[in-house]
């Protein structure tokens, strides 16, 4: 590969890794209004809020799938014990039937 094709593929990828952070300032304007803005207010004063991240990463459990499993394999469990319901029924019939024509 290019050598300068991976210097600007590095400098691209180190661009890209920046933090995404910005502040949030809050302030109350003289109608009483409450106002929010990424740049401070030019005249008077504006408060600096912190915001914390909406999912912060490693800190939320993933749900447990067991109950997915357990539900799918009682189900699998009823279809097949209708099948085997229904397999039995039809071997009587057949029982019936073979025994009424005389065979």
């Amino acid at each position: 590969m290019n050598p300068t094709l991976l210097r600007h593929l590095a400098l691209l990828l180190l661009i890209s890794c920046t933090p995404g952070h910005a502040e949030i300032y809050k302030w109350v304007d003289e109608n009483g209004k409450l106002h929010f803005s990424d740049t401070p207010r030019e005249e008077g004063e504006a408060e600096t809020i912190d915001l914390e991240p909406a999912v912060k990463i490693g800190t939320v459990k993933p749900q447990s799938a067991d109950h997915l499993f357990k539900k799918d394999f009682s189900k699998h469990q009823e279809n097949q014990q209708q099948r085997e319901s229904f397999a039995e029924k039809r071997k009587k019939e057949k029982g019936k039937s073979r025994t009424a024509y005389g065979l």
